[in-house]
């Protein structure tokens, strides 16, 4: 028989363990159906599984593919072939022995706080705040006088508002020029007698902001505004006395008026939009819709159609209308529609003639408001052009772009309905609005015929019903020059002849010269090159050794390369130019084509056989030559770090240790012979900076200090409790490195602060760090701590660097101790079909000790 192995399954076993006094888990059929036989001792619970036998397992699997599980009893190391040894022989203790045993125990004792329910503080810490605060006495100290009066001259109105025209009152304020009140409580200010008469009268307060001025709120609580279209007046009598005893000699009066309804959202707008549309407008105030409706005019080509309020079912049933209704404010909006059909291709207006009342005050509109939108008329072809506009000429590769009449169906939308002669390679489809973008590889000086079939519908239903065609003339190819490497510096190969290949598509000619150059000159290449966008004409540094003009073969909308030999401008083979490539259209090409000036290359070449690579630290730098040609290392290289005069020669191995100086360096120049290489300590003129460049230099390097934090319990309630434990040791970023204790005298305390999840300090302090770089401290968490994480900010009290810096983490939760602990573990695998599995749960007190006559349910799952 061949025995048949199943795939390695994932086994996931769950157990659960309740005390008897809890609800216990209901022992259902096991997968496959078969029963779950508990086992309950003092100790840990076992249970085994089991598959089918192997000749009926074919048949076993259950729905999801799965083999089915046989539970029952199971005990440590049991062996189906061996009788299970015999259960000891005992005598359970009567009631009056349990009684006796236990009244020899102490009684137990039940600390304060054993049972506690959660407990959420009645107000959290609230975020801190920006700023400081400054505690101020409040009522403030009075002065000698209760009342500042100045009565120098008449009793005034100094300012009022609002006045006129306004498009909303919220308040109304008046300032008097001398004190009206005595400087008292609100309350005391609210009984006072108010100086101004208000017509209409409007529900609202009056309250004095300080003495002499005077302010009206609307409202209950000062949030709401005066009704709108209405035209108020305010009066304040002559005679009104001051709080001085001067009185007012002249009545003072000003009107202010709110406006009458004014449109604020309208829909439809623009179009095109179908022939039975729901109407919707909403208005800056509440209004009467009935009222407003017959102040509505829909009128398209010089006829007047009827308008009645729309129904919630018609409203619901346009979901752009339901929207804005939930949206706008209530009673101010007005949906409302035509029973007869418009007439297609129009121009549909909607007027709310002069006169539309408000439901808030008496005045009225005094001119009409209007809006417009446009239904659909055929569904055509509009216009043709190309995505990136224009239509003389497209640039190759840009989209074709076909826009229509009418909005397009895109679900509808399929883009067999779109031929192109001849065939587009890659081509894709863009619908969106009333326009198909066409992408694809278009070829330069081509014609594309682009023909859409009757079948294209708009959102309207409406076919093309006739074949629309397009024709697209594809232009030449943009002109561009480029090369293979733009950057700063380019190295050429050693095994070619040396010269600089450039690229162009549709350039005539190109104007090279070239500049002999010595390392030394780097840092004047770089600053020109940083000036060149200040002054375009600035010649390069250097000695002009080359300049000449080359044809490049015409060939149209093709990539052409162009080879530059640098040959001349070389000494022996070898040496530094700085390129300067530009294109050569002619004198009124360069003049007017700005494009083309700006298409310039500029390089430094190296032409070399030295291959240079450093590597440096705080005071030190490795550097290794090699051969361009072979790779092998070179030997007898002289090396210097520019200007700073630090030389060395590598040795057979190719490698030579420099000391980094003081000051900045920033080139290292390498000599073998007549072959002169470098390596800059930055490539790009944009690192300089003020003080100048910047290069390579000894620093000094700092040790830094890492820390091992130890908390309790990682998760606390409000209230109790934290211990932390901790180490500190410092990093050395010397030669020999290492890790050691902090050095003495230098950070014998350490610093902490403690925040919670919203940043508030809720504890801070220090701890003395042992001789062995150990600390211990405690907090107490605030009842009213926020929850969440909290973190731990540790810091040497005498070192200020950030890298000396460390944050513990821990977590405040209000949460209900557990009371006991359980744990599952499955017997080790590999299981083969039919054989079986042991599991054993285990529970146990927190406190210690076994958790006995504990209910056990397991639920057994197999995954592939």
């Amino acid at each position: 028989m061949i025995q048949r192995f199943l795939p390695t399954f994932l086994l996931i076993l769950v157990a659960f363990a309740a005390l008897g006094c809890s609800a216990n888990r209901s022992q259902g059929p096991g997968t496959g159906g078969s029963g779950l036989t508990v086992v309950r001792n003092e100790g840990p619970t076992v249970a085994f599984f089991e598959e089918e036998s192997l000749d009926d397992f074919g048949q076993g699997f259950d729905e999801s593919g799965s083999p089915p599980f046989s539970l029952g009893e199971g005990q440590p190391d049991w062996d189906p072939g061996e009788a299970r040894p015999p259960l000891a022989e005992t005598t359970p203790l009567t009631q009056q022995q349990i009684q006796a045993l236990l009244t020899r125990l102490p009684p137990l004792h039940q600390e304060e706080g054993d049972v506690a329910q959660v407990r959420l503080p009645d107000q959290s810490l609230p975020p801190p705040r920006p700023g400081k605060e400054v505690e101020l006495p409040f009522p403030p100290p009075q002065p000698e006088s209760p009342l500042d009066v100045q009565a120098d001259g008449p009793l005034a109105v100094l300012r009022f508002s609002p006045e006129g025209d306004v498009p909303l009152a919220p308040q109304l304020s008046v300032t008097f020029s001398q004190p009206m009140v005595s400087l008292t409580s609100h309350q005391e200010l609210a009984a006072e007698a108010v100086p101004v008469e208000l017509e209409p009268a409007v529900t609202g307060r009056w309250r004095w902001v300080g003495t002499k001025t005077l302010l009206f709120e609307v409202g209950e609580g000062g949030s709401a505004r005066m009704p709108m279209a209405t035209e108020y007046a305010a009066r304040i009598a002559a005679g009104t006395e001051s709080a001085a005893g001067t009185k007012l000699a002249e009545p003072v009066s000003w009107t202010f008026r709110t406006p009458a309804p004014t449109l604020q959202t309208a829909y439809p707008v623009g179009g095109p939009f179908g022939l039975e549309p729901v109407f919707f407008a909403s208005f800056d105030q509440s209004i009467d819709p009935d009222a407003v409706l017959e102040h509505t005019y829909l009128t398209a080509q010089g006829l007047q159609y009827a308008v009645r309020r729309a129904s919630d079912d018609e409203i619901a049933a346009d979901s752009l209308v339901r929207r804005l209704a939930e949206r706008a404010a209530d009673s101010s909006w007005l949906a409302f529609v035509s029973d007869d059909l418009l007439p297609p291709d129009t121009t549909v207006t909607v007027t709310f003639a002069a006169g539309t009342p408000s439901a808030e005050g008496p005045l009225v509109t005094a001119h009409p408001q209007s809006y417009s939108f446009r239904t659909p008329g055929d569904f055509v072809l509009r216009q043709r052009e190309c995505a990136w506009g224009g239509m003389a000429q497209c640039p190759p590769n840009s989209p074709l772009s076909l826009r229509f009449s009418n909005p397009i169906d895109t679900e509808s939308f399929d883009p067999s309905l779109i031929t192109i002669e001849p065939k587009l390679d890659h081509v894709s489809y863009e619908v969106f609005g009333d326009s198909i973008w066409i992408a694809g590889n278009t070829k330069p000086r081509a014609t594309y015929d682009v023909t859409v079939a009757s079948g294209l519908t708009d959102t309207f239903g409406q076919a093309l019903g006739a074949e629309a065609q397009s024709r697209f003339r594809i232009g030449p190819m943009e002109a561009f020059l480029t090369a293979g490497s733009r950057g700063p510096i380019t190295i050429l190969d050693p095994y070619g002849k040396p010269s600089y290949p450039v690229y162009s598509v549709n350039v005539n000619a190109i104007k090279a010269r070239v500049y002999r150059v010595s390392p030394e000159q780097y840092l004047e290449y770089q600053q020109w090159r940083n000036d060149l966008w200040r002054d375009n004409d600035a010649e390069p540094p250097g000695e002009l050794v080359m300049e000449r003009k080359l044809d490049i073969s015409r060939q149209f909308d093709t990539l052409v390369e162009t080879e530059v030999d640098l040959t001349p401008a070389l000494d022996r083979g070898a040496g530094h130019l700085i390129l300067y490539i530009e294109p050569d259209g002619g004198l009124l090409s360069n003049l007017f084509n700005r494009r083309l000036r700006e298409m310039r290359i500029i390089s430094w070449v190296q032409v070399t056989e030295i291959g240079l690579n450093a590597f440096v630290d705080a005071d030190e730098m490795l550097v290794w030559a090699n051969s361009l040609v072979d790779g092998s290392p070179l030997a007898g290289v002289e090396l210097t770090l520019w200007p700073q005069d630090v030389q060395g020669m590598t040795d057979e191995t190719g490698s030579v240790l420099l000391s980094l100086p003081r000051n900045s360096s920033q080139l290292l120049i390498a000599r073998r012979g007549d072959d002169v290489t470098f390596l800059p300590e930055n490539r790009y003129e944009y690192f300089q900076t003020e003080a100048g460049w910047n290069g390579w230099q000894r620093r000094a390097e700092r040790a830094s200090v890492r820390y091992l934090v130890y908390d309790d319990r990682k998760i606390y309630r409000p209230g109790e409790t934290v211990s932390v434990k901790g180490w500190v040791r410092q990093i050395e970023h010397d030669p020999e490195g290492g890790v050691s204790l902090l050095p003495e005298g230098s950070a014998s305390l350490l610093k902490y602060t403690v925040r919670d999840s919203s940043n508030n300090q809720i504890h801070s302090g220090s701890v003395r760090i042992s001789a062995l770089g150990g600390f211990h401290f405690q907090f107490d968490l605030p009842e009213n701590v926020n929850l969440g994480y909290a973190w731990i900010e540790l810091r040497p009290t005498d070192d200020h660097d950030y890298q000396a810096v460390y944050e513990h983490v821990f977590q405040v939760q209000e949460f209900r101790r557990p009371e006991y602990d359980v744990s599952a573990a499955v017997s080790e695998g590999p299981h083969i079909a039919g054989g079986q599995a042991l599991a054993t749960v285990t529970a146990t007190y927190f406190a210690g000790g076994p958790l006995p006559s504990a209910e056990v349910g397991w639920d057994v799952e197999a995954s592939e």
